[in-house]
């Protein structure tokens, strides 16, 4: 593997140098491009095979895929925006409602500016895509997946859920259909309530002969690149490699495949580990998110991050976050509104920054952070009361035992940085 200057992953080769995928990133570090053999030509990756460019919105999620220079989408996708005036505070950030897709011609082509299916997405209390359904209501694809995120494909119609649609899967729902006081759902193709004779039809004559099984997320006829935690799948990582933001995940040796950007603050001393090795309890879409300050060192970070005042300002920023569903892509808009705002000299840049803050709420969470620690001496009291931690998962402040600020009465307690971050993670 090839990684940039910041540890970002450029390049997959094989050992004998051979190359199996490549990507861009933009400055803000998304990854905007996938180059791999998405033709099946074999290997090495070429000029034959077309890149595709990822398009995201304000909290970092793909909205779109363009194959090459297409002025179209290849497929666009809709997120759930549940939560305080349609910010999406109260969605997990990675909750989809559906995607649309081209699906008239082949992925390799060019784009003909309709998207003519719909899918469904149905999510696990973890954010796991583990099933897709049709706008007409029916079966189209499942995923399991394992402790790490290794998944197991599911064809419609894989009655005995060994990854394959075969005639044993027939055999069974004729059975189904015999038995009429039986019912299971992976019978029930067109998801209608019953088992009958037209799922057994649809199965032999659209699914059977399809295989997807370990490691396989989905089959080529849907190009789902969507699972664990519905992290987006990164081609040329074998069995399993999903980008979670900052990160890849290599769901086959269960760990990250850069150090921890927050490095320790997360309360980790392994800077690999995902979410404590606990992934079926927590997950983490950014690759970084845990309680407390994260102010970077080279701003006095060590300092601040052990003040009670800024925490307790961190922590309204964490509520903020929350409520309004941001990620720390927002720095960017109040970056821009400096930048902009200093081309007018003087206290240009102080008002456009201001101005990005009236005009996103993110960027006016970010905006009254820092009011808040610039007007926060290093040892004193926290500004507004002393809750100096915010636990996003259960959207509620707490007591960490051996933090610095005193607790507060009637909050959730919890020993140690490490206990509360094993909780609190989202």
């Amino acid at each position: 593997m090839t990684r940039s200057p910041t540890y970002r992953l450029r390049k997959v080769k094989t050992q004998g140098g051979v190359l199996v995928a490549e990507y861009r990133y933009n400055g803000l570090g998304y990854r905007v491009g996938e180059h791999w053999d998405v033709n099946a030509s074999g290997l090495p990756v070429d000029g034959s095979d077309p890149c595709y460019y990822s398009a995201y919105d304000e909290r970092w999620r793909m909205v779109a895929t363009y194959r090459s220079s297409d002025t179209d989408p290849k497929e666009r996708f809709v997120h759930q925006q549940a939560g305080d005036g349609g910010f999406g505070g109260s969605s997990c950030i990675d909750l989809v409602a559906f995607r649309e897709k081209d699906a008239n011609t082949a992925w390799t082509s060019a784009s003909d500016g309709t998207l003519e299916e719909r899918l469904y997405y149905c999510q696990s209390q973890h954010a796991d895509v583990v099933a897709l359904i049709t706008a007409a209501g029916g079966q189209r694809e499942m995923d399991r997946y394992s402790a790490y995120g290794v998944p197991f494909g599911l064809p419609t119609g894989d009655c005995d859920s060994d990854g394959d649609c075969d005639v044993a899967d027939r055999n069974q729902v004729q059975a189904w259909i015999n038995a009429s006081n039986q019912y299971d759902v992976r019978g029930d193709i067109d998801l209608d309530g019953d088992t009958d004779s037209t799922d057994k039809t649809n199965l032999r004559n659209n699914f059977e002969g399809v295989t997807l099984g370990w490691g396989v997320l989905s089959d080529d006829s849907v190009t789902n690149v969507l699972g664990l935690a519905a992290y987006h799948a990164a081609p040329g990582i074998s069995t399993g490699g999903f980008g979670a933001r900052k990160r890849i995940l290599n769901s086959s040796l269960g760990t990250w495949n850069r150090r921890d950007p927050i490095g320790y603050s997360a309360g980790d001393t392994n800077l690999y580990r995902m979410v404590f090795g606990a992934p079926h309890v927590h997950n983490d879409p950014f690759g970084e998110d845990c309680p407390g300050c994260t102010v970077p060192s080279w701003i006095g970070g060590g300092a601040l991050n052990s003040s009670p005042c800024a925490l307790a300002c961190c922590a309204k920023h964490d509520e903020c976050y929350k409520k309004y569903g941001c990620t720390a892509a927002s720095w960017a808009n109040n970056a821009a509104g400096a930048i902009a705002g200093s081309m007018l000299g003087g206290l240009g840049a102080m008002f456009g920054s201001r101005l990005a803050a009236y005009l996103s709420k993110c960027a006016g969470c970010n905006q009254d952070v820092v009011d808040c620690i610039i007007a926060c001496p290093l040892t004193g009291t926290p500004p507004r009361g002393t809750n100096c931690y915010y636990c996003p998962k259960t959207q509620v402040y707490i007591n960490i035992a051996d933090g610095p600020c005193p607790p507060v009465q009637g909050l959730p307690n919890y020993g140690s940085q490490a206990a509360a971050d094993a909780a609190c993670c989202d």
